[in-house]
């Protein structure tokens, strides 16, 4: 077990962590709070480590070590939500396995402490008004704002920065992924491990390509981007996922970004750029702007029920008019 990519981009809490830990101030309860990806529950499993490593420096090699990354360190507690939220009886639960005796340190996890329940809220503060000193607890929330008061003051709070897009690029690049491929997943998410499963996700790939076959039909005359969108975008209707179409809007947003970028000749960060070297833009910035702008209007819709095919269809009538003039 390697906490390298903690280490590496949350360098701050790692340093926290490590100091109170070296001088004996570690608090009994923590608050991480920190964007989706942001790296928090390796945060907590380090800290969890730290506390149980056979050799007090989250080695990663002893037996304590590599339990609480199996998920099988019978002093480490995980709590996430259940059907959306946390319950009491999971708090009771973890109570119920506290009271038993042991001269052990023990930790316990909650992921998503703002989907507590108003009943789970209150058991887990008079959980932690009643345990004792060999008790850490350790609250994960990408929402600080949805934790009630009363456990941000019991907790110290400690901030994870998102990651980048560009430490993005380069753990994607170190794994050997496409340079396009790499640019286009960077702009979709900060999470690491999200980043990875869709650079591994075969359909991502299409989704790209079904993009910039879409975006520089637009350009020319004698395309009609609606059929070129109609031909080559089966795949999404057989797929029914529309977190796939959500993928196809965010990537078609990039991709007019870098049009615009282009036609201001500020080439930094563009993702797309081998593609606009080998193509023209024929039509005007105004234009440009227009059609970004009728698809984050689109895209503002999606969180009603609504036909993402059909809907995806229309957007793009609209924009074959906007390219007509």
């Amino acid at each position: 077990m390697s906490f390298d990519t903690v280490k590496k981009y949350q360098k701050n809490v790692i340093k926290l962590l490590d100091s109170s830990f070296k001088k004996n101030r570690l608090v009994h309860t923590y608050l991480f709070v920190g964007s989706k990806g942001s790296l928090k529950k390796e945060a907590a499993l380090y800290l969890a480590s730290l506390l149980l490593c056979e050799t007090n420096e989250a080695c990663g090699e002893c037996k304590a070590c590599k339990q609480i990354r199996k998920g099988t360190n019978p002093n480490v507690f995980l709590i996430a939500p259940e059907t959306e939220s946390i319950k009491k009886e999971q708090i009771l639960t973890l109570e119920h396995e506290f009271s038993m005796t042991s001269s052990s340190k023990r930790i316990f996890i909650i992921e998503h402490i703002d989907k507590a329940t108003i009943a789970g809220v209150n058991s887990l503060l008079k959980f932690l008004e009643d345990a004792n000193e060999n008790c850490y607890g350790i609250l994960l929330t990408e929402n600080i704002n949805a934790v009630i008061p009363t456990i941000r003051s019991r907790s110290q709070i400690v901030n994870f920065l998102p990651i980048s897009r560009n430490n993005i690029l380069d753990a994607l690049w170190t794994r050997g992924i496409p340079g396009e491929l790499s640019q286009v997943i960077s702009t979709l998410t900060n999470d690491l491990d999200e980043a990875l499963e869709l650079a591994a996700n075969e359909v991502m790939l299409r989704i790209i390509e079904l993009v910039k076959s879409v975006g520089m039909s637009i350009e020319e005359e004698e395309q009609d981007p609606y059929l070129v969108y109609l031909t080559q975008s089966k795949f999404l209707t057989e797929a029914a996922n529309k977190e796939y179409y959500i993928h196809f809007l965010n990537i078609f947003i990039s991709l007019q970004h870098d049009k615009m970028k282009w036609l201001l000749y500020q080439k930094e960060d563009i993702v797309f750029e081998e593609l606009l070297e080998q193509n023209q833009i024929q039509l005007t910035m105004a234009q440009e702007i227009q059609i970004l702008e009728i698809i984050l209007s689109f895209k503002a819709k999606i969180g009603y029920s609504i036909n993402m095919e059909l809907s995806i269809q229309a957007m793009m009538i609209e924009i074959v008019r906007c390219a007509n003039g």
